[in-house]
């Protein structure tokens, strides 16, 4: 699609232009130039009373009328150098410079602060400011004091940096809109907002309800309201300590403190640190809210059950009776091996209840009694569970023929722990070798040159076979 301008000046009809619909008013000032001999600089087109800006496409019509108005030369080069980034001449310029509208516009667009230098008259042009505001929050220092309570540039800045707060009126600092823009920046801007408020439900239930603040934030009379209370625990959980103790014993609140925070628990009030189904809720989050469950619960055997059923670490902080019962601490291993490291000694010296720790997670072992390893027969019933563990025990079991028999055949790899003589021995190493290709590199002595070996080395399938279980 083209566009025919008709271009006019003051004293009437200048040219006539056929362009693209897709045209810049920047290209149509340069078809100007090599028309009329205006410099693009000193041109200003107007569609009706509205300026059309360099970087703006062309109205979508087919026919336009624009009005070519020249700029003064000493105007059109003052503005070119500001639209270059020389700003800091504008600290110089004469006072008819700083005064020019169009000259400051240019300026302020290319670094906002430059509004410092323009003459209080511009300084109070809301287009100018905001402009100036829209490039560097800080800009908004230097405007005129009518212009630090208007919403939009206020707004401009704050949502740049919430410090430019500081620079607004105290009517904007007491404005919803603006404090929660500020607000969403960072909590920082508490510092600047009015203090009133602190005191304003509406405002409270919007910042508290966007996480943009904590119920500290709310003045005191306001901390007893339970949906305000609600609003900022589902968003901060600690804020419930910052509420009436009322609320600190409302189970519908704690609870949802709790989802977001299980640290909460140390608010809740003494009856509800008693309440099984508020201290569960809490240990789906973390095992450690046992700690701030009441000792009676932490001595109740069909709580801890359920608790270390869904947390096993929270062994930790059961009774002593609890964490020497066989029944609660097999329960704990079952949801986390690692829960061993809790029990009592006599069951962390207990075989069943080792092994069974080992069997789903094998570094179980480090919480097992020192007697327990030593003792030859735990130790291939151990390697039973896992291959893994011929790692870990005595040397002396390391040379015992059944045991590192048992670990190579659920995976070769176990032939590296075994004692020098055994990995010089013949059958274990072709026994690894059979099981896992890669032993071969563990195989010591006359066995590593073996035939036999070599060849079920070279010939195995390059993955590992199924995991074999001794007999």
């Amino acid at each position: 699609m083209s566009v025919d301008i008709h271009v006019a000046g003051v004293a009437g009809q200048l040219c006539h232009l056929h362009v693209s619909s897709l045209t810049r008013v920047s290209e149509v000032k340069k078809e100007l130039f090599e028309k009329l001999q205006v410099p693009v600089e000193q041109q200003r087109l107007l569609l009706g009373d509205r300026e059309l800006r360099d970087g703006d496409a062309l109205p979508t019509r087919s026919c336009l009328d624009l009005t070519l108005i020249k700029r003064p030369a000493e105007q059109a080069e003052w503005r070119k150098q500001m639209q270059q980034g020389m700003v800091e001449k504008l600290k110089d310029a004469p006072r008819h410079v700083k005064d020019d509208r169009e000259i400051v516009m240019a300026a302020v667009s290319v670094a906002g602060c430059s509004l410092e230098h323009a003459t209080a008259q511009l300084q109070a042009d809301p287009e100018i400011v905001l402009a100036a505001t829209e490039n560097d929050w800080r800009a908004l220092q230097f405007a005129d004091g009518s212009l630090k309570s208007n919403r939009r540039i206020v707004l401009a800045a704050v949502q740049q940096d919430w410090a430019a707060l500081q620079f607004a009126s105290p009517s904007a600092r007491g404005d919803h809109q603006i404090a929660l823009a500020a607000m969403a920046q960072a909590w920082g801007a508490i510092l600047f907002i009015d203090h009133g408020l602190r005191k304003d439900r509406a405002f409270l239930l919007s910042a508290l309800s966007a996480g943009l603040c904590n119920l500290e934030f709310a003045a005191t009379g306001l901390r007893g309201d339970k949906e305000l209370v609600l609003a900022a625990v589902k968003q901060h959980g600690l804020s419930l300590g910052d509420a009436e103790k009322a609320l600190q014993s409302d189970r519908e609140v704690v609870l949802a403190a709790l989802c977001q925070d299980w640290q909460a628990l140390r608010f809740a009030s003494k009856h509800l640190r008693e309440d099984k189904e508020v201290v569960l809720a809490a240990l789906r989050s973390d095992a450690r809210a046992l700690s701030l469950a009441s000792a009676k619960l932490q001595n109740d055997l069909q709580f801890m059950l359920e608790a270390v059923r869904q947390q096993g670490l929270s062994l930790e902080f059961a009774s002593q009776q609890l964490r020497s019962n066989a029944k609660v601490v097999v329960a704990a291993i079952h949801s986390d091996a690692q829960a061993l490291k809790f029990a009592s000694a006599k069951l962390r010296g207990q075989e069943d209840i080792v092994l069974d720790a080992i069997e789903k997670d094998w570094r179980a072992y480090l919480y097992a009694s020192a007697e327990l390893l030593e003792d030859s027969e735990f130790g291939f019933k151990a390697v039973q569970r896992s291959w893994r563990m011929l790692k870990v025990l005595p040397p002396a079991q390391q040379s015992q023929r059944r045991i590192v028999e048992c670990a190579v055949r659920q995976n070769g790899l176990a032939l590296q722990w075994a004692s020098e003589e055994l990995r010089s021995d013949r059958a274990i190493v072709l026994l690894a070798v059979r099981c896992t290709w890669q032993a071969a590199r563990f195989a010591l002595g006359a066995a590593r040159e073996d035939r036999q070996v070599v060849l079920a080395a070279g010939r195995w399938p390059r993955s590992r076979s199924p995991r074999r279980r001794c007999s």
